[in-house]
């Protein structure tokens, strides 16, 4: 683990931004493979072709860099691993720690490279009790998800404190049901702040 904490700004140079705009602008579309409004054959056409429309005529980067640096960010290696986080302390008298990760700790390309060359007893736990993630875990899961993750896997393998099942949302929940995670994310820990009191 490394022993630096480095400060952390998005600070994107303007001729990569340009850069994008380019290559966005001078996109060769394919054509649609078949009736591809069910997004069976892959992403659908029209809504990319509206969505690069949005990049190029609408989305404002630097709007979007400022108000992601109004988060205290930083960056550290931990496990040869870069990890790029936001740190935000608890209000209120006695706030409980909380860490809310994804599975790509910095980037996508350097993430998924690590996993990749990771062999599998690398990623084992250390210790042989169980669970072996002790940690008290919630586990929310939207049905519309590419994969659903079985229940028992996920006692078996997590000190499993609350099992929650949505009815909408799926792979980008944050994004599709907001206010549905951060109730279900609030209900876990008043559960831990009462077994805490």
């Amino acid at each position: 683990m490394s022993e630096t904490i480095q400060p952390f700004r998005i600070d994107i140079p303007q001729a990569d931004l340009d850069d994008v705009r380019d290559r966005l602008a001078r996109t060769r579309w394919p054509k649609e493979i078949g009736d591809n409004g069910d997004w069976q054959a892959g992403t659908n056409l029209a809504y990319v072709r509206e969505l690069v429309d949005y990049w190029l005529k609408q989305y404002d980067w630097r709007r979007q860099e400022a108000a992601m640096n109004l988060l205290p960010q930083f960056r550290t290696t931990i496990d040869n691993v870069p990890i790029h986080f936001i740190h935000v302390k608890g209000k209120g008298p006695s706030p409980i720690p909380l860490i809310i990760n994804h599975g790509w700790p910095c980037t996508y390309v350097s993430s998924a490279r690590h996993y990749y060359e990771a062999k599998p007893e690398r990623l084992a736990p250390c210790h042989d009790r169980q669970p072996p993630v002790e940690a008290p875990t919630a586990l929310l899961q939207f049905k519309g998800d590419v994969w659903l993750q079985p229940r028992k896997w996920a006692e078996r393998y997590y000190n499993l404190k609350r099992w929650s099942v949505a009815e909408k949302g799926g792979h980008f929940a944050p994004m599709e049901m907001p206010e549905l995670l951060v109730d279900d994310l609030r209900q876990f820990f008043r559960t831990l702040r009462n077994d805490i009191d």
